[in-house]
């Protein structure tokens, strides 16, 4: 009997929790903006029609409000929580498909940002999520606190990509440019193609360096730990600028 009403105790004291999915189109065109805000969640972005915007978002909990809004090729995407949010398990992840050409803002707290094919003016930031590029170009703005930021056969492209703890990795080309990558305390990891042509400028202040490539060399300055990267590969090229406090930093072609 006792068993029996804690049991049913129970069922009185949690909360009832369900997950929903809700689905949104919005006619767009090319060079058309999406700005979504998210707490917890993975957001996915690819290409999809050329004239229209699908989003899906799957929230783990009915509580978390999602409000979808548009102003003429701009469409706003922002979660919400309740005031008191101690027992909200779980977040909403988004997958989104998009014409080719569109533009993104795209704020995550804890969720990873993944966005294939999709070129434009992008600005992508998370504080613990992983943010991974890949198939695009454009202007590329891309920030994480503790996540990793990876990047892979980007076209022409503007990038500036940071992280304060977590690594940075890039695959690819080189193509276009600037390249800016920082990071205080993680790693930067660069594998470059034949097809690469660039200057580089680099430095660490207390972590290590180290490059295979033909004409990159690495110095040590005379006073103190800081060390230096420099050199060109495959004529003057692209400008390439690497940076961390305490991280490494690595260079190759592949």
């Amino acid at each position: 009997m006792l068993k029996r009403l804690i049991f049913a105790t129970m069922l009185v004291v949690l909360p009832a929790v369900a997950s929903d999915v809700i689905e949104r189109s919005f006619a767009v065109s090319s060079d058309c903006l999406l700005d979504l805000s998210n707490v917890s969640g993975a957001i996915e972005i690819s290409v999809g029609s050329s004239s229209k915007m699908e989003i899906r978002a799957v929230s783990e909990d009915s509580r978390i409000d999602v409000e979808f809004s548009q102003e003429g090729n701009r469409v706003y995407v922002k979660t919400r929580y309740p005031e008191s949010n101690r027992s909200i398990r779980g977040g909403v992840s988004f997958t989104v498909t998009l014409p080719e050409r569109s533009n993104l803002q795209i704020n995550s707290v804890s969720g990873s940002i993944n966005v294939s094919g999709v070129s434009g003016n992008h600005d992508l930031n998370s504080v613990s999520g992983r943010v991974d590029v890949s198939n695009l170009e454009g202007r590329l703005v891309l920030n994480s606190v503790s996540g990793t930021v990876n990047l892979k056969d980007i076209g022409v492209a503007d990038v500036n990509a940071s992280s304060i703890s977590g690594s940075l990795t890039y695959r690819g080309d080189l193509a276009g440019g600037p390249y800016r990558l920082s990071s205080t305390s993680g790693s930067i990891d660069i594998e470059h193609s034949s097809r690469a042509s660039y200057h580089v400028e680099g430095s660490t202040v207390s972590g290590s360096i180290s490059s295979s490539v033909d004409g990159v060399q690495v110095t040590k300055q005379k006073y103190g730990p800081m060390k230096e990267l420099s050199g060109q590969f495959n004529g003057n090229g692209t400008s390439l600028r690497v940076s961390t406090v305490s991280g490494s930093i690595e260079i190759r072609q592949r």
